[in-house]
């Protein structure tokens, strides 16, 4: 998987109109980051995951979002909210296929909470990964030094990552484990 990362921005946030082409298996992708307008796509996005999907996101069973929420997911600082979508560009279209954000934590400047998802029919494939890249890039930028999160103690895939990352995990609540990722200088090792 090649992905072309712009070294030469130093601004501490990215600009909304920024993009990263990224080719996967299922085509053409765009990274960027999410935008006010992506609300319908958004909504679209978490509609069609899976119940189980939106369970490992939301560590909730969310069935519908709130116009509320939404706002919340696509009207974002890009500074102590950044968001960035992977849009798949088919059809003329810009189709959210993945999230990932990371809000920083009140009173801790250098930490953030992390969330990422996935379209069902796209996991396992690298975009997660490549997104959090994306992230853990912006967070160093912005001079956040580690990642929180919270991983459904099911979701396999996701503490195998975290694990090759190097976080410390230790049980939150029954079912749910909290990761801490610790953010490396280098801008490859997340």
């Amino acid at each position: 998987m090649t992905l072309p990362l712009s070294t030469a921005a130093t601004a501490r946030s990215t600009p909304a109109d920024a993009t990263e082409p990224w080719t996967a298996p299922a085509g053409l992708l765009c990274l960027r980051p999410v935008r006010p307008e992506d609300k319908a796509a958004m909504a679209t996005f978490l509609a069609d995951l899976s119940p189980r999907s939106r369970q490992r996101r939301f560590l909730a069973a969310k069935h519908r979002f709130t116009e509320r929420e939404l706002r919340g997911l696509t009207v974002v600082d890009q500074d102590r909210h950044v968001a960035w979508v992977a849009v798949d560009l088919a059809d003329g279209g810009e189709r959210i296929v993945a999230e990932a954000r990371f809000v920083r934590l009140a009173g801790r400047p250098g930490s953030a909470e992390v969330g990422v998802a996935v379209a069902d029919s796209l996991q396992g494939r690298g975009l997660g990964r490549m997104l959090m890249a994306t992230l853990a890039r912006e967070a160093r930028r912005g001079g956040v030094t580690e990642l929180h999160g919270y991983v459904d103690s099911g979701n396999r895939p996701m503490l195998r990552r975290l694990e090759e990352l190097g976080a410390r995990m230790a049980v939150d609540h029954p079912g749910v484990m909290r990761a801490r990722v610790p953010l490396g200088g280098s801008p490859c090792s997340v």
